[in-house]
């Protein structure tokens, strides 16, 4: 009996390897996904600007990112006693107006060397159509910092204006970069704040602006969305709130995600990561036991091995943490 509406998601002719440089942007699901290549010793940068949601403002970060486009004072707003910016997540704010344009220029610069001529994947999450403008100079914005609704109009961004936006940002940041691929996605997650018929209309607008930028020379779609809410459909795959996948539903759309993207060597090496993490992860009822010790020594040898087949990958952490259980 099938109890799946399965979805067919393929796999791209391009795969991704440990080696390649990868940038993740945009909505929660990019957090996710970019963790797990981290956690896994991809070579990645996660979401710089922190979480953004609407298409419009990730064309402006990565444009950003692109021309290495600094902050200055002017930009900065006072918001609960602390300095922010419309363009960036509320992660960066601080008290201090020249510590936040210090950290904004910081994460600014540090992308830019990142991708600069170096990048090999950009993937990007769109979660929302609906943005927010700032009615001062009507740009969109991609945090608001909880500052008075009255300086902001809500609107519902065009499927062209989606598409014009990030087709430019994209080009460009591969004008830069020849041999950049791109995976557009939409987030798996509902915004039931907008009510379930404009989350609707959100989501198809975003769904269709991917799949004409998918059709673009090295750019594809992962229909990750599609997934959660064809594939997943049973709320046993959701958190209590009944919005958010729960850790069964991400780990699928990961598994899903990994034959979709991901190289064989890649798929092999995670096994083994994964391997090594449960090893350290292992608590024993007797850590001074001649057989734990052993378990030790084991791990270490499994550890070095993956440094040497992982070359670009750093164990540091995975080395400090070996030493410390040793010492126990």
């Amino acid at each position: 009996m099938n109890l799946f509406t399965k979805v067919e998601i393929g796999e791209i002719p391009h795969k991704i390897q440990h080696s390649d440089r990868i940038l993740t942007l945009g909505s929660c699901f990019a957090d996710n996904i970019g963790q797990r290549l981290l956690t896994n010793k991809f070579h990645a940068s996660c979401n710089p600007f922190g979480i953004i949601y609407n298409p419009v403002s990730l064309s402006k970060s990565i444009d950003r990112i692109t021309k290495a486009a600094l902050v200055i004072e002017e930009e900065l707003l006072l918001c609960q006693r602390q300095y922010c910016h419309l363009d960036f997540h509320s992660q960066l704010n601080t008290l201090d107006k020249q510590t936040t344009i210090n950290g904004l220029n910081e994460a600014i610069s540090s992308s830019h060397a990142f991708a600069n001529g170096h990048l090999d994947w950009l993937i990007v999450s769109l979660g929302t159509s609906y943005a927010y403008q700032y009615n001062l100079n009507q740009e969109v914005v991609a945090n608001c910092h909880k500052l008075p609704s009255s300086m902001f109009t809500r609107r519902l961004l065009d499927t062209s204006e989606i598409i014009q936006a990030l087709d430019a940002s994209v080009t460009t940041l591969k004008s830069l970069n020849p041999s950049l691929k791109t995976i557009f996605t939409v987030s798996p997650i509902r915004h039931t704040r907008d009510g379930i018929q404009q989350n609707a209309r959100s989501k198809s607008r975003l769904i269709d602006a991917a799949n004409t930028l998918a059709e673009k020379e090295d750019c594809f779609y992962y229909p990750a969305y599609e997934i959660m809410i064809d594939e997943l459909r049973d709320y046993r795959w959701y958190e209590e709130d009944l919005i958010h996948p729960n850790k069964q539903a991400i780990n699928h759309i990961w598994e899903q995600f990994k034959t979709f993207a991901l190289s064989e060597q890649s798929i092999k090496m995670i096994s083994k990561i994964e391997k090594l993490h449960r090893n350290l992860a292992h608590r024993p009822f007797q850590k001074g036991s001649e057989d734990y010790q052993k378990f030790l020594l084991a791990t270490e040898s499994q550890m070095n091995q993956l440094i040497l087949e992982a070359t670009h990958a750093d164990f540091s952490q995975e080395e400090i943490q070996i030493a410390a259980l040793k010492r126990v």
